[in-house]
């Protein structure tokens, strides 16, 4: 009983119907070498699959099977049948080799392109969330730009950012996450951190929430290791280091447009305010400033809705001229 190339072809990738697989059972059944041929053609199959084998390893693989088929040449009756079916062997994985090929070319180990990325860019005026394929977040600030595989499968997590990204990275302590910012890179486990990169100021700042980090100037290879809290900025062109204690939560507002407080005084929020802002800020002294707050304000486009929204809980008064502000004590007077 003979059976068509096509239809093994077929069964091979899972698209037969009931009648064509009723034809290939038949078959097996029909003689046990079919099986044993057939058995074979999945192993070869299964290991050209989705391209998962580069193109060296197929072609190797080409070659042991021929090498097969001749030692087959010199066989019994019953291995002339497994002789045929290691032939169309060589002819179905040469079909896959070349699918393999071309996609090996166009992508994942490609030596034209490197692993395979996908790009992800945040157009407009907000925020742009990619979670990738080991459960990680990041959020792009707009204009910014991502370059990631659709899978991770070296043994680090690396992906690429142009502008400023917020990354909740999932813990994998066998696999650390490094994003790669072009003059500098961000190595972490697992952690919550601001990464921002200018190569036109030539500047890049990291920002730690949560977690620890390894920051690295590529240029000279100069690691540093940050706590949370800890906010370190490096001018790639001298290579000059400047880091500060803050609360770090405040950098990355953009991503979930809330500005945190915890135990905030007035003179806490002010600065904050300014930060956000680019505003100078002055607090009069009759505001009490031994009083704490803690919560979240929405982090809207313009100064004054922050303000009235502060002013919602915190007991105080403002005005503002131009890109100066001043808070008073609730109910005070004016300038």
């Amino acid at each position: 009983m003979e059976i068509d190339d096509t239809l093994i072809i077929k069964f091979l990738n899972g698209s037969c119907d009931t009648d064509e697989l009723r034809a290939v059972k038949e078959w097996l059944d029909a003689d046990p070498a079919h099986a044993e041929a057939l058995f074979r053609l999945e192993s070869v199959h299964r290991r050209v699959a989705a391209a998962s084998m580069n193109a060296r390893e197929v072609s190797q693989h080409l070659r042991n099977v021929h090498r097969r088929i001749d030692a087959e040449n010199r066989k019994t009756h019953r291995e002339v049948i497994l002789r045929t079916w290691l032939r169309r062997a060589a002819v179905i994985v040469g079909i896959v080799f070349v699918g393999a090929m071309a996609y090996w070319l166009a992508g994942a180990d490609s030596p034209l392109r490197g692993p395979e990325k996908l790009v992800a860019t945040a157009t407009g005026n907000n925020p742009r969330l990619v979670r990738l394929s080991d459960g990680t977040s990041v959020w792009l600030k707009a204009g910014s730009q991502l370059r990631y595989p659709a899978v991770f499968e070296a043994d680090e997590r690396r992906v690429e950012l142009r502008g400023e990204g917020y990354f909740e990275v999932t813990k994998n302590r066998r696999r650390p996450f490094v994003v790669a910012g072009g003059p500098v890179d961000v190595k972490v486990l697992g952690t919550k951190f601001d990464f921002a990169v200018s190569r036109e100021r030539q500047l890049a700042s990291v920002s730690l929430i949560e977690g620890s980090v390894e920051v690295r100037d590529v240029k000279r290879d100069a690691r540093m290791l940050l706590k949370p809290n800890q906010r370190i900025h490096i001018n790639t062109l001298t290579g000059r280091q400047n880091m500060e204690m803050m609360d770090t939560r405040i950098v990355a507002a953009w991503h979930d447009r809330l500005i945190p407080f915890t135990n905030a005084n007035v003179n806490t929020i002010a600065r904050t305010i300014e930060q956000l802002y680019g505003v100078e800020v002055h607090v009069a002294d009759n505001v009490d400033n031994a009083e704490t707050y803690s919560g979240a304000v929405y982090l809207a486009s313009n100064i004054d809705s922050v303000l009235k929204l502060v002013q919602s809980t915190v007991p105080i008064s403002f005005q503002r001229k131009g890109n100066a502000v001043w808070i008073y004590k609730e109910s005070a007077g004016g300038i």
